[in-house]
């Protein structure tokens, strides 16, 4: 695997042909304080900051875009559990 400047995660084939790879809930955060952490396990608060701030890119951008319904119920449900 090689790691571009963008952050985008790309795979070489033998003919030289750059596929990009997607990410999933598996997948492993490539960068920041969480980095190595599955996606799954980074807290929405995080991921949606990232996305608001511009500081993702490819596959993980992508990623965050998708799923953004998703994290900002979690994180909607985490504010409100946090004061019970």
């Amino acid at each position: 695997m090689k790691y571009s400047t963008s952050l985008r995660l790309e795979e070489q084939t033998e003919e030289n042909n750059f596929v990009m790879i997607t990410f999933d809930d598996n997948s492993i955060m490539p960068v920041g304080v969480h980095k190595g952490t599955k996606l799954a396990n980074v807290p929405a608060q995080h991921l949606l900051w990232r996305l608001e701030n511009n500081l993702c890119f490819g596959a993980l951008k992508k990623y965050i875009e998708e799923n953004k319904p998703r994290l900002e119920l979690e994180m909607k449900h985490d504010r409100k559990n946090r004061y019970r």
